[in-house]
C-alpha cells in the first residue's frame, strides 16, 4: 500500500462525499453555533474557543477527547495576554458532562506541565553540554588534525582553530562553535518550556475555570460514529492481533484508519482527521517494512526485526493518541524531576569533559611545564589594569611519571618537554649573492635540558626550542658578520688599492672567512656551550656539531627555521 498525503486523502474524501451525501456540515447541515445560539451563550467578551470532540478510541476500548493542538496553543497564548476565551465540548448522543470535561482539562494541564518540565530538562542539559563540547574540541583538536595528515593545510587549519588565517578572533569563534550550537538548542527549549508553562498556568487558573463551557450534542459526531462503527470494530480487532497477522494486519489497519480519516473529513471534524491520518501513514509504512521482512528468507534476525517494528509501531501509535486520552500523562511525578535530571546530566558531562581535557601523561624521560590558572588570570587582570601586572613567570613542573591532571586550556596550559638530547639547527646569513638569494650557514647542535625550572622561564608557552634556535642563530650571524668586517680590514691593510673596488674587497674578505669557517664555528660552539646564557636557560649544549654552507637560499627561507623551500 502506497503512502498517501493528507491532501490526497482529503481529495479522496471529497470525491466520496460527492457520491454519498450525508447530514454532515459539508453536506449542508446547520453550523452548531447557529443551531444553539452559542454566540449569545459565550457572551461578547469571548473571541476564541477551545473545541473538544468526545469520540471512541479507534484502536482499543476507551474514549478520546480530540482537539486541535495548534489552535489550543493559540487560544491559551492569547488568553495568557488577556484575551477572552470559551470551551466547547461536543458529543454525539447527548451533551457531555461538565465534570468529564474538567477532568480532561486537568489531564491536559498535567501534560503541558510534564512537557514544560521535560523542555526545561533538555534546556539545562544543552546549556551545559555546550561548554563541555567546546572544551573537548579545543583540547583535542590536535588529535582531530592528525586525522587529516594527508591534507596538511586542513590539518594546520584545525590545529590552530583557524587562527592561521583569521587570527585570534576567528580562533575564539571556531572554539566556541560547539557551545554556540548547543546554546541555540537550549534557547529553543527554554522558549518552549516557558510557553508550555504559561499555557499550563492558564489552564489551571481561575479565569480559565470560570470561562464559559458549552456542551452540545453534535449531529456531525453522531453521523461519524454511526458510519465509522464498522471500521472502528475491525480496527480494534486487528490491532489486538497485529503481532499474529503481521504485514496483512498492518495493511488492514492502515485501510481502516484511512477510511476513518476520510469519514472525519467528510463530517468536518478538523481536529479528528489529522490524528487518524497520522495513524494511516504509520501503519502503511509498517506494512511495507513487514512485507520486506516476510518476503526475505526466514531467519531469526528477520523475525526479531519484525517484532521490533511492531513494538515501535505500538509505541508511536500510543504517542499519537496519548494527548487526547482523558487519563492524563503517566509518570507526571517523574516529569517534575526532569529539570534537575537535565541539570545533573549536563553537569556530569561537563565534569567528565573537564577531567578528560585536563588529564595529561608524563613519560619516563619527560617533564611537563604547566602555566597554572592562577598565573594566567593574574596576567589577564594585569593587562586589564586590575591589580599589579603579573610578570607571568609562575609555572609548575611535573616530572613524576604517570597520569596527572590540571585545569584544561584555556584556563591553564601545559606542554611536555623531553629531557633527552635534542637537536637544534641554526641558520645564519653569511652573504647576499643576488637580488633575493643568500648563502646561509647551517649549524646542527644538540642540547639537553638539565634544569627544567630555568628552562620553563624560556619555554612557558611551548616555544622554547624556537626561541633558543632564534637567539643562537642571531648570535651566530653576528659572529659571521663581525668576522667578515675584520677580514675586510685585514685585506685593506694588505692591499690598500682595493678600497676603490668594494666588490673585489668583499670577495677576497669572504674567501678568508670561508678558509677559516670551521674554526669560527668551533669557537662559536665552544663559547655558547660554556656561556652564562646557556646555564640561565637550563640547557647543556654539546661541543659536537655539524655545519655546511647552503648557497642560493631564497630570502624568505634565509632566516631562522627551515631553509628548504
Amino acid at each position: 500500500m502506497s503512502e498517501r498525503s493528507l491532501a490526497g486523502t482529503m481529495a479522496a474524501g471529497a470525491a466520496d462525499n460527492a457520491l454519498h451525501p450525508e447530514p454532515a456540515r459539508a453536506g449542508g447541515a446547520p453550523d452548531y453555533e447557529q443551531e444553539t445560539g452559542m454566540a449569545e451563550v459565550l457572551g461578547q467578551e469571548a473571541r476564541l474557543a477551545i473545541t473538544y470532540d468526545h469520540l471512541a478510541h479507534p484502536l482499543h476500548d476507551g474514549d478520546l477527547w480530540y482537539y486541535d493542538p495548534a489552535a489550543l496553543h493559540l487560544v491559551l497564548g492569547a488568553a495568557a495576554h488577556g484575551a477572552g476565551l470559551a470551551r466547547v465540548a461536543r458529543e454525539s448522543a447527548a451533551p457531555p458532562a461538565a465534570a468529564a470535561v474538567r477532568s480532561f482539562e486537568a489531564a491536559l494541564r498535567r501534560r503541558l506541565l510534564a512537557r514544560s518540565h521535560a523542555a526545561w530538562g533538555k534546556a539545562w542539559f544543552w546549556l551545559l553540554l555546550g561548554p563541555a563540547l567546546s572544551l573537548l574540541w579545543v583540547n583535542f583538536r590536535g588529535l582531530v588534525a592528525g586525522l587529516f595528515f594527508w591534507l596538511p593545510p586542513l590539518a594546520i587549519l584545525i590545529a590552530t582553530l583557524g587562527a592561521i588565517v583569521g587570527g585570534v578572533l576567528l580562533a575564539v569563534v571556531v572554539g566556541l562553535l560547539p557551545a554556540i550550537w548547543c546554546w541555540q538548542r537550549a534557547a529553543t527549549e527554554m522558549a518552549q518550556a516557558r510557553r508550555l508553562g504559561r499555557e499550563a498556568r492558564v489552564l489551571g487558573g481561575r479565569r480559565f475555570r470560570d470561562s464559559p463551557l458549552v456542551t452540545i450534542a453534535d449531529p456531525a459526531l453522531a453521523w461519524f460514529e454511526r458510519e465509522a462503527a464498522p471500521s472502528v470494530a475491525e480496527a480494534r480487532a486487528t490491532y489486538s492481533m497485529l503481532e499474529e497477522q503481521g504485514a496483512a494486519g498492518a495493511a488492514q489497519l492502515a485501510r481502516r484508519c484511512r477510511t476513518l480519516c476520510q469519514l472525519a473529513m467528510r463530517a468536518g471534524l478538523r481536529a479528528v482527521a489529522p490524528a487518524l491520518h497520522t495513524l494511516y501513514v504509520l501503519y502503511d509504512g509498517l506494512e511495507q517494512r513487514l512485507s520486506r521482512y516476510e518476503s526475505a528468507e526466514s531467519s531469526m534476525l528477520a523475525e526479531r526485526r519484525a517484532a521490533s517494528e511492531l513494538r515501535a509501531a505500538r509505541r508511536r501509535a500510543a504517542a499519537v493518541l496519548e494527548p487526547y486520552a482523558p487519563a492524563g500523562v503517566s509518570g507526571s511525578g517523574r516529569a517534575r524531576l526532569a529539570p534537575a535530571a537535565g541539570l545533573a546530566a549536563g553537569g556530569v558531562v561537563l565534569a567528565l569533559a573537564v577531567l578528560a581535557s585536563g588529564a595529561y601523561a608524563v613519560g619516563a624521560h619527560e617533564a611537563v611545564i604547566i602555566d597554572p590558572a592562577g598565573a594566567r588570570l593574574a596576567r589577564l587582570l594585569g593587562l586589564a589594569g586590575v591589580g599589579a601586572r603579573a610578570q607571568g613567570t609562575a609555572t609548575e613542573i611535573t616530572q613524576t611519571p604517570g597520569v596527572h591532571w590540571t585545569w584544561p586550556w584555556p584556563f591553564a596550559a601545559h606542554h611536555a618537554v623531553s629531557l633527552e638530547p635534542q637537536v637544534v639547527e641554526l641558520h645564519a646569513i653569511f652573504r647576499q649573492t643576488g637580488e633575493d638569494r643568500y648563502d646561509v650557514l647551517a649549524v646542527r647542535l644538540s642540547y639537553t635540558i638539565v634544569d627544567v625550572s630555568k628552562w620553563a622561564q624560556l619555554d612557558r608557552n611551548g616555544d622554547g626550542a624556537d626561541r633558543l634556535q632564534g637567539e643562537l642563530s642571531q648570535l651566530l650571524e653576528n659572529v659571521l658578520q663581525r668576522a667578515r668586517q675584520e677580514a675586510r680590514q685585514m685585506v685593506l691593510q694588505q692591499t690598500p688599492a682595493l678600497a676603490n673596488d668594494p666588490a673585489q674587497l668583499a670577495a677576497r674578505a669572504d674567501q678568508l672567512v670561508l678558509a677559516r669557517m670551521d674554526d669560527l664555528v668551533r669557537a662559536f660552539v665552544s663559547t655558547v656551550a660554556t656561556s652564562d646564557d646557556a646555564r640561565a636557560a637550563g640547557v647543556q649544549i654539546s661541543n659536537q656539531y655539524a655545519s655546511q654552507l647552503v648557497q642560493g637560499v631564497p630570502g624568505r627561507y634565509a632566516g631562522a627555521g627551515t631553509i628548504t623551500p
